[in-house]
């Protein structure tokens, strides 16, 4: 119960307590339990009506809603009026369940005249499960490369951020917190360390990124560093490398008629030249991410000096890392 969202800062709360694929999950209204095992299929469904609910109990004043949908992540399910109706499979009906929950919680706004007073965000958490596409990016989901880290942002508010822009600018879901304090007129925490930035230049004026770095961790280690073009992988493991690099190489944990989407098999070591067999640690790779956006070309050889600079960035953030993280095993 001490880790309920309601006992960490939210007034209401109506979801499953982890992730769908650790079945079977449960569905807690509040601190309430609502049904087990959920009936997945009408997971979107539900989260959508208790939204549009809320937005409506609350349009008389400032109000927060975070809305992370169960789907598309896998098991995949969606209700019964969209179940096989896309003709794309189930993904398709899925993803036009999710299409019209987005819908429904623009016309509500729209209904209640809060559309122009309102700022919505959309994104992702991660990039895609083995056997997903990424466009080219190197890696899937769970991994440091771009195709792990990188994913789209939309940022909505008529009459404050201009429409239509492309902002290539970085920033990361940290940034939302300050931003969305920010325009509330809510002070930013000041007893702790807050490592996001305000948006609201980038997406208004498109100003610089305010960050002189990003970072990104596994477990309780950091594992790139990105600061302008530049992005340093500081402890890449041949098991790192070979998820990115190895176009055949998916979970090996399967099958278990979810995990494996690709008709592949896992590629073993001798079929990545240069790739070292085990888990420990192969030399850095950096990569000009403004050239090399699929991170196919290390350069860290030819860059030392942009190198020592990302790394001295590693060290006095590690440093900041708090010892209970640090040290978490």
């Amino acid at each position: 119960p001490e880790y309920y969202p309601t006992r960490h800062g939210f007034d209401d709360y109506l979801g499953i307590l982890y992730s769908n694929d650790m079945r079977p999950v449960n569905l807690m209204q509040g601190e309430k339990l609502l049904e087990y095992p959920v009936i997945q299929a009408n997971l979107t469904k539900r989260y959508t009506e208790r939204a549009v609910k809320f937005i409506q109990e609350n349009q008389e004043g400032p109000f927060f809603l975070y809305l992370p949908h169960a789907m598309p992540h896998k098991p995949l399910a969606a209700s019964e009026a969209f179940y096989k109706k896309s003709g794309a499979g189930l993904y398709g009906d899925v993803i036009a369940e999710l299409d019209w929950s987005v819908g429904e919680i623009f016309k509500t706004l729209r209904e209640l005249n809060l559309d122009e007073n309102t700022l919505v965000i959309f994104a992702s958490d991660n990039g895609p499960w083995f056997g997903g596409n990424t466009a080219g990016l190197s890696g899937m989901k769970s991994t440091a490369w771009e195709g792990g880290l990188r994913v789209p942002m939309i940022a909505r508010w008529p009459g404050k951020i201009p429409p239509r822009q492309v902002i290539d600018t970085v920033c990361g879901s940290i940034d939302v917190f300050p931003t969305i304090l920010k325009q509330a007129g809510i002070p930013v925490p000041a007893d702790r360390v807050i490592d996001g930035k305000d948006l609201f230049p980038v997406l208004t004026k498109q100003a610089p990124t305010p960050h002189q770095a990003l970072y990104s961790m596994k477990g309780n280690s950091l594992f790139t560093v990105r600061s302008g073009p530049w992005k340093l992988h500081v402890k890449p493991s041949p098991r790192q490398v070979l998820a990115g690099k190895g176009k055949n190489w998916i979970d090996p944990r399967g099958p278990d008629g979810v995990t494996i989407i690709a008709p592949y098999e896992q590629a073993m070591p001798d079929q990545q030249p240069g790739i070292h067999n085990g888990d420990q640690p192969v030399p850095m790779m950096l990569f000009n991410l403004q050239q090399d956006i699929a991170e196919q070309d290390n350069v860290a050889d030819e860059h030392p000096e942009v190198v020592a600079r990302l790394m001295k960035l590693y060290h006095e953030m590690q440093a900041e890392v708090p010892a209970s993280i640090r040290n978490y095993k």
